[in-house]
């Protein structure tokens, strides 16, 4: 296990989520990134673009990790999380699950919990 390695690509996600700008996201995933949320389920890197770019009704979020656990095969965040969404602002905690390639050079799935 590598933590550098998943704590670079964790970052990597997060502040590209936070910016809404999914390019920079796109390095850190893998093509067949599995992504699972309440706000639904992708299974490719082109889903999970339009579900960032379309279907989040989650934005202009900051998310602000408290603790992470580095498993053998996964690694755990948790954390609160504000944004906007249709109704308004919202707080929130969260706990995402992340999932790497044999190598720890790319995420392969997410696994999203919140509590709002």
């Amino acid at each position: 296990m590598n933590r550098e390695n998943r704590n670079h690509l964790i970052d990597t996600y997060f502040e590209a989520m936070d910016e809404d700008n999914f390019d920079a996201m796109e390095a850190a995933v893998s093509d067949s990134i599995q992504f699972e949320s309440p706000g639904g389920t992708v299974s490719d890197v082109d889903e999970f673009r339009e579900y960032i770019e379309e279907s989040r009704i989650f934005t202009h979020s900051e998310h602000d990790v408290t603790r992470r656990v580095h498993g053998a095969a996964k690694s755990v965040c948790e954390g609160t999380v504000s944004g906007q969404t249709p109704e308004g602002r919202v707080d929130g905690e969260f706990c995402d699950v992340f999932g790497f390639d044999g190598d720890e050079e790319q995420i392969t799935d997410i696994s999203v919990y919140t509590r709002m």
